[in-house]
């Protein structure tokens, strides 16, 4: 079976169906997950969520492992076919099935390590999730190869609202942790059965080691980047198990849900689309140095300026939504916003090193961040949860120049024009912050309700950046103005 889709028509047209399902899939499914966490956590404790998201740091891991950054492959690779896919199927399966039972079987020593003997028994029943999870990725990835993000629009949005339900009446019946755990299920279930009910990949018995092996090929350096920034992005996860405990974690387990969710919200919708689009270009560089330039700009100006936006009212959000119980919420999302302000920017590289056929360079710029990772906390211990959250911050923010320039040796984009968007961004945004954090400490002296001040706030933010923006660069303000009204018809 081929399951290799022609493109009618330009890039855009063969993008733009795909970007409005994506979006679609990205904010449907995430807004229900975010409102059915913010429910969750007005009805469970800090410790639920620590013990919760302590397990799932190996319900992350498993899978990375067994799928081996497979889906990647499958996405970019420009012919693909069932026997190509057979051996990575069958690779992917096998080795979630072996890591499923090691990790049963030796729960209690993973417990240890995780945040102590009340893990142990959420880790033996969460486990087998992953038989569920790892198969349907190969399916997943090859819905987004076909662009039918529409499908996967509607099977994100009805498995999170499904599931959503049953562990909110879990949570009202008193379930406690375990509540997070039906969520989790129903929803892999529901997602599970919603794929394989129409399949565009069916397993066959035979594979071809001669066709798979540039799938392996690509994959290879996917994985060995997403093993890397695991273990640099969760180093911290286990350094505050150790340091503060279970209950403090579940704190920055919700704030790093949260942070998590607006970004893939933001980024990953049109991630995805470039991701899938950018394989029809590749031997066109000049034409993807000049997308490259259409995207930065369009999120330096839009995705950045919102997270900035948040980080600014962090306090405020945190404060409103979350209430007395989640004290110290903001504190930590304040640095994990401002680091999406950069991240949304930074990981376009990523997509663009993939389609030049240099995967294995983003793990090589990785490998800065996780060093500097290691290095920052070793250099800066603390016992404290904010500053640990910052210091992680920091340490990334300060290598992310390290991944343009990889991307600048191999595409040649044109760095004034680079520059300059960055520049601008970084100067406004920086400015409308300041003046946010200054305005505060005026209006908390008024006494106003969390959710005025947040609102003034929001207005002192946009008072000042917008006309700022127009100042500093007019002929791209005007230009995204443009492209807004007509809905990118000049991209």
């Amino acid at each position: 079976m081929n399951h290799n889709k022609p493109v009618d028509g330009s890039l855009w047209l063969f993008a733009k169906s795909g970007v409005f399902w994506s979006i679609v899939q990205s904010w449907g499914g995430r807004l229900t997950s975010f409102f059915v966490t913010l429910i969750l956590a007005r009805l469970l404790s800090p410790e639920d969520f620590g013990v919760a998201s302590a397990a799932a740091l190996l319900l992350v891991f498993i899978p990375l492992i067994a799928e081996l950054g497979i889906g990647v492959a499958i996405v970019q690779r420009q012919y693909i076919s069932s026997r190509s896919l057979g051996l990575p199927f069958l690779v992917g399966v096998g080795a979630s099935i072996a890591l499923c039972f090691l990790t049963y079987f030796f729960s209690y020593e993973l417990s240890g390590i995780l945040g102590g003997e009340s893990v142990h028994e959420y880790i033996q029943y969460s486990v087998f999730l992953v038989l569920i999870i790892v198969p349907t990725l190969f399916q997943e990835s090859m819905y987004i190869r076909k662009m039918e993000f529409k499908k996967l629009a509607a099977r994100r949005v009805s498995s999170d609202l499904v599931a959503g339900i049953f562990a909110i009446t879990a949570a009202l019946l008193g379930a406690g942790v375990w509540a997070l755990l039906i969520q989790a299920y129903v929803s892999a279930i529901i997602g599970a059965v919603w794929l394989w009910w129409s399949p565009l990949y069916k397993p066959v018995a035979s594979f071809s080691w001669s066709e798979s092996k540039g799938i392996f090929y690509t994959s290879l350096p996917v994985f060995l980047e997403r093993l890397r920034e695991f273990l640099s992005t969760r180093v911290i996860d286990l350094f505050i198990l150790s340091m503060v405990g279970v209950a403090a974690y579940g704190v920055y387990a919700v704030a790093y849900k949260i942070y998590q969710l607006l970004f893939q919200m933001l980024h990953g919708s049109v991630y995805n689309v470039t991701l899938s689009a950018l394989s029809k270009i590749s031997g066109d560089k000049g034409r993807m140095s000049s997308v490259y330039i259409k995207i930065v700009s369009i999120t330096a100006t839009i995705t950045t300026t919102i997270f900035v936006v948040f980080a600014s009212l962090s306090f405020e959000i945190s404060d409103f939504l979350y209430g007395e119980k989640w004290s110290g919420l903001g504190s930590l999302l304040q640095p994990l916003f401002i680091l999406a302000a950069v991240q949304c920017v930074q990981y376009q590289s990523g997509a663009f090193l993939t389609a030049l056929g240099r995967p294995g360079m983003a793990l090589v710029t990785g490998l800065a961040k996780t060093l500097s990772i290691a290095l920052m906390l070793f250099l800066f211990p603390s016992s404290d949860l904010s500053d640990l959250v910052w210091i992680f911050v920091i340490s990334q923010i300060i290598v992310a120049p390290i991944s343009f320039i990889v991307l600048w040796y191999f595409l040649r984009f044109d760095v004034a024009q680079w520059a300059k968007i960055i520049t601008v961004s970084i100067l406004v945004s920086y400015l409308s912050f300041a003046l946010v954090e200054n305005s505060r400490a005026t209006l908390e002296s008024l006494n106003l309700p969390i959710f005025f001040q947040g609102v003034l706030l929001g207005v002192i933010y946009m008072l000042f950046f917008f006309p700022a923006f127009f100042i500093l660069d007019f002929k791209r303000a005007t230009s995204l103005m443009r492209w807004v009204r007509s809905k990118g018809r000049e991209v």
